[in-house]
């Protein structure tokens, strides 16, 4: 659903190369007729090439795909290939940018941030290798706890950040 200035736009089916479009259409007092491309706001809105086209650049960019073998496969040129991975790029930059804000960063004066060393394996041509399995911890977070006067520690796990708890 879009919405425009409060009112809900109704999705239709149109020609042209997405087959669907937006469309708001308010009759009487204050009347309007609102037409918008399916693309608006979207992944897609900037892209000169078909919707499934950019679905599968998009694939083949998170899948790592040689330029070369894109521009082969898909009958795509060189610059729209390049164009295309820089626009990937682009956008987890600013999502990185704009979150990060939002994140808590670890550590802090006076806080020691501990990397727990199991998360990783035998290091073999200066590469560290990834563990298969569930760990335990990967960093440990320390940070004194006035109240109590004993350090009090906050476990990260990659998956999530654990509630704040003291260790015995």
């Amino acid at each position: 659903m879009y919405v425009r200035h409060g009112e809900k736009m109704d999705l239709i089916e149109r020609d042209g190369s997405d087959s669907y479009g937006w469309v708001c259409q308010k009759f009487g007092v204050n009347a309007y007729h609102v037409k918008r491309t399916v693309r608006k706001g979207s992944w897609f809105d900037e892209s000169k090439s078909s919707m499934p086209e950019v679905m599968i650049l998009t694939y083949l960019w998170v899948k790592k795909t040689s330029n070369e073998w894109i521009v082969d496969e898909m009958n795509a040129s060189e610059p729209t290939v390049v164009d295309w991975k820089s626009f990937c790029r682009e956008v987890c930059v600013d999502m990185l940018e704009n979150d990060s804000k939002d994140m808590e960063m670890l550590g802090d004066v006076g806080v020691i941030v501990e990397i727990d060393g199991s998360k990783f394996g035998k290091r073999k041509y200066n590469k560290g290798k990834r563990v298969d399995g569930e760990t335990s911890q990967q960093f440990k977070e320390q940070y004194p706890d006035v109240s109590t006067g004993r350090s009090k520690f906050c476990d990260i796990r990659p998956e999530e950040i654990c509630p704040r708890h003291e260790t015995p």
